[in-house]
């Protein structure tokens, strides 16, 4: 099951002081190129925690300005999926969960299923039309697909006993990758929309989560964690065949799911960072980093927030 999200106090400064906070913000970003967004579509949206049962989600431009609460519930808001001016994401409470759908104003929220058990780990295809998510239905987690729209028919997608969770589209529509413990270990898989042709892309003895295919068709990027010495969770990349593989993170980090820029050349993620000799956390907030490797840059804004499930 995904962790839950917490949510810190905000500090409010005025005047000259809060002018210098922004700027001090923005700078590192702009180091790396960025400018501010030309409009809401182009904001990250992520997930931020206040405690382990209640969760919002937010976003944010890629210059690291304007952070914004757009839900604002009692319960679990999490795991934001955005195509255009809309997104789909986790609502609910307990044990509780569905799926609901908005537009980046926060406003014109419509719930999409009404099932009795807990519905996860949503995207939308890249049209907009389609869902792809984790139903937990009689101790099964299986995937399904729906229309937004219209009919609303569901179809499920995987049929097994195993834990199949946190799909991610490839840029047709035509395939999913996902991640699948069904032959012990959680692994990265790849099939056809109707769950046919199954690939298995990583088989190691770590556990790897939350495949995000990129934009351009030429990679997935993915979390692997690592339980020796010490726990451990790092982002790598690879081609959609499972070839090339590439650690891109090193040192003391704890990630959660990456996301890619429309350009394929960014990538943001969650992460607590942590000193490598005295293991104290260093920042606990949103990072972007060049999507060929490079030293990920924090939004410090975000800082304290617990981020998570970012989406671009």
């Amino acid at each position: 099951m995904p962790q839950k999200f917490a949510f810190t106090q905000k500090i409010v400064v005025s005047g000259w002081v809060a002018w210098i906070l922004r700027v001090l913000l923005v700078l590192p970003l702009l180091g790396l190129g960025y400018s501010a967004a030309p409009d809401d579509r182009h904001r990250i949206l992520f997930t931020g925690q206040r405690s382990l049962e209640d969760s919002d989600i937010f976003s944010i431009q890629p210059d690291g300005r304007a952070l914004r609460r757009l839900s604002r519930s009692l319960g679990v808001d999490s795991e934001p999926s955005r195509v255009g001016r809309f997104w789909v994401y986790t609502c609910g409470q307990g044990n509780q969960l569905d799926l609901c759908l908005g537009d980046l104003n926060g406003k014109n929220i419509v719930q999409l299923t009404h099932d009795e058990g807990i519905d996860l780990f949503p995207t939308l295809s890249p049209d907009g039309q389609q869902v792809v998510w984790m139903s937990e239905q009689q101790r099964r987690h299986e995937l399904y697909v729906m229309d937004i729209k219209g009919s609303n028919r569901r179809r499920q997608i995987t049929q097994n006993k195993a834990y199949d969770v946190s799909p991610s589209w490839s840029p047709d529509g035509q395939q999913l990758v996902f991640v699948s413990n069904r032959h012990g270990n959680y692994e990265i898989y790849r099939m056809n929309l109707d769950g046919t042709e199954v690939l298995r892309l990583t088989n190691n003895r770590s556990a790897d989560s939350t495949p995000a295919w990129s934009p351009d068709g030429q990679w997935i990027l993915y979390v692997e964690e690592q339980f020796r010495p010490q726990p451990t969770k790092s982002l790598y990349r690879m081609r959609p065949d499972g070839s090339q593989k590439v650690r891109l993170t090193s040192g003391e980090w704890h990630l959660s799911a990456p996301a890619w820029s429309a350009d394929s050349q960014w990538i943001v993620f969650g992460a607590k960072r942590f000193d490598r000799s005295s293991g104290k956390l260093i920042h606990n907030c949103l990072w972007i980093m060049p999507a060929q490797g490079g030293t990920p840059v924090p939004y410090l804004a975000t800082e304290g927030l617990n981020p998570s499930g970012a989406n671009w």
